[in-house]
């Protein structure tokens, strides 16, 4: 299974969000390669009740470095730090639907992740496990 991490992203003005990101293979990397996947969600996806959604929003490729960062993100765009680090394969990968199985250190879970079709960056994630 590849890794993944969730970051929480602070933001200059002190908002902040969680980021969470996944490294599409288990292929070695340079750190400097823009591959992980990355959605910004509204709260963490294992603490979903089964059957119950939250919304997450795909955004830009990321560099592997963030795998491993915590700390200042360049470009004076806030700091990040780790709150989760584990394992997650992507399943029935099409353009509209994933399945999404996680393994973090507080438990593992599968996830439903549907984009809405009139906002393409905006996905639906469903605990199904």
């Amino acid at each position: 299974m590849p890794r993944s991490v969730i970051l929480q992203h602070t933001e200059p003005d002190g908002s902040s969000h969680l980021d969470w990101l996944i490294a599409p293979d288990d292929a070695p990397a340079h750190p400097d390669q823009r591959d992980l996947l990355h959605f910004r969600l509204a709260l963490l996806p294992g603490v979903l009740a089964l059957g119950s959604t939250t919304v997450a929003t795909s955004g830009p490729l990321h560099r592997r470095h963030y795998l491993q960062h915590e700390g200042p993100v360049p470009g004076g765009r806030g700091t990040v730090r780790r709150i989760a680090e584990g394992r997650v394969d992507v399943d029935a990968r099409a353009a509209d639907h994933w399945i999404l199985h996680a393994s973090f250190s507080d438990g593992s879970f599968t996830l439903e992740a549907r984009r809405d079709p009139e906002q393409g960056d905006r996905w639906v994630l469903r605990r199904t496990r």
